[in-house]
């Protein structure tokens, strides 16, 4: 999932979105953050919109969706 131009690596916690220039991986190399998207609506009821930010690689190939709150983005 890239945003804005540079490269960030060891992420973890919560991420203010506002403040991002750089490369969203995921937890770990390989997977696959931002492999599906989606668009959700306003899920934590703030007035705005949400987006889903699908990983296929997490776990084996169980994969893991990531609420990204609109509000930061």
């Amino acid at each position: 999932l890239a945003l804005g131009g540079g490269a960030l690596s060891g992420l973890s916690g919560t991420l203010d979105l506002v403040d991002v220039d750089g490369l969203i991986e995921g937890i770990a190399a390989g997977d696959a953050a931002g492999s599906s998207m989606a668009a959700p609506g306003d899920v934590d009821g703030d007035g705005v919109d949400d987006v889903l930010v699908g990983a296929q690689g997490v776990d084996g190939y169980a994969g893991a969706a990531y609420l990204l709150h609109g509000g930061g983005l």
